[in-house]
C-alpha cells in the first residue's frame, strides 16, 4: 500500500508503475494507457483529497477495484 500512497501523492512514471504492478493480479497486464490514466486522474482537482480522504477513512476498496485477486 505504501507504494499506491506515494503513486497517489507523486504521480511520476515509475511510481505508478512500480504500484499498480504491485497490486496487480498479472503485473505484465499493466499497459502504458492506464499508468498514463492515473497519473492524468492524479493531476485532476482535488483528486489527492478524495484518495486521503478515503484512506483516512479507512475504506481501502480503491485497492481491489479491477483487481481478480481473492
Amino acid at each position: 500500500m505504501a507504494q499506491y500512497v506515494m503513486a497517489v501523492l507523486y504521480p511520476t512514471y515509475e511510481n505508478v508503475k512500480s504500484a499498480l504492478r504491485s497490486i496487480s493480479y498479472n503485473p505484465d497486464s499493466v499497459s502504458e494507457d492506464s499508468i498514463q490514466d492515473f497519473i492524468d486522474r492524479m493531476k485532476q482537482s482535488n483528486a489527492k483529497y478524495r484518495f486521503m480522504s478515503m484512506l483516512l477513512a479507512g475504506d481501502y476498496s480503491f485497492l481491489n477495484s479491477g483487481s481478480t485477486k481473492n
